[in-house]
């Protein structure tokens, strides 16, 4: 029973959500990243909205913009899944060098980006059965990439490193 539990992978979590990026434009050759990941908020939905007063009344009307933000973030095992955490270095690098100090283009000419691509998340159980609709975002990049802390007296604990994306948009209920 042991080796069973141990080749699933388990890690202990009941509930946890999963992030599936679709093949990097800057990595053509790089299978699509899937992880699980852990402490991830689902972006609030808002519309604008404007009080119109007459009189002694008000009411509130729509602007027509919606004001959702457009930033996501999420925490993953950096020692479970190191070599996402190095594509994910790499991607950093790709639109910020350390070493040349140059920044890449967002949107090139031709209308399109090598820094941006699309990902889905989805939530599930401790089993792997999906739990939700799930949600897409499009267009994303790599805002940042959390510090890594290594601690011997943590007596063992999961490296963990944040995640920041931002996007252009994101649809809801989607299959991810």
């Amino acid at each position: 029973m042991i080796d069973t539990i141990y080749a699933q992978g388990d890690d202990a979590l009941s509930n946890a959500g999963k992030i599936l990026f679709d093949p990097l434009p800057f990595f053509p050759t790089l299978e699509s990243m899937q992880f699980r990941i852990s402490n991830f908020d689902i972006p609030e939905f808002s519309v604008g909205s404007y009080e119109v007063s007459y009189k002694s009344q008000k009411f509130t009307k729509l602007t027509g913009s919606f004001d959702s933000g457009n930033t996501f973030s999420f925490s993953f095992r950096m020692d479970k899944y190191y070599k996402i955490y190095q594509n994910l270095m790499a991607w950093k690098q790709l639109i910020a060098n350390d070493e040349t100090g140059a920044m890449a283009e967002d949107v090139s000419s031709e209308g399109s980006s090598l820094l941006r691509t699309n990902f889905s998340v989805v939530t599930e159980d401790a089993n792997g059965n999906i739990t939700s609709p799930g949600w897409t975002f499009k267009h994303a990049f790599l805002k940042s990439l959390g510090t890594i802390a290594f601690d011997q007296t943590s007596g063992g604990d999961p490296i963990i490193c944040q995640v920041t994306l931002e996007y252009v948009k994101c649809i809801p209920g989607s299959d991810a």
